[in-house]
């Protein structure tokens, strides 16, 4: 599965799904992980792993009403254990903690 990596420090190494750097995708997948956010956390991560549920919300969306198959972070980098979030759009440092095994 082909990604592109995400800027970390050198120890890690993650891979996005590179359908988001299509113009005229990108749009539909930054408005679908915001509603996916509010949908499943009310905009906030409160949780660990909550993540992993907006990041499944967001998948059902996109392939739902707009017949995209998107991976997740999880899905591109199976060695990172990821807690917190990190935003389909940006990676948050503060909010995620990752463990490369």
């Amino acid at each position: 599965m082909p990604g592109r990596p995400i800027n970390t420090p050198p120890q890690i190494s993650l891979l996005y799904d590179p359908i988001r750097d299509d113009p005229d995708i990108a749009p539909i997948i930054k408005a679908s992980a915001e509603r996916a956010h509010q949908e499943v956390s009310g905009g906030k991560y409160e949780h660990l792993g909550t993540c992993h549920l907006i990041w499944q919300r967001q998948k059902e969306i996109l392939k739902a009403e707009h017949g995209i198959t998107w991976y997740s972070h999880r899905e591109m980098t199976p060695r990172v254990i990821f807690d917190r979030c990190l935003s389909s759009v940006r990676l948050l440092r503060t909010n995620l903690l990752l463990l490369e095994f």
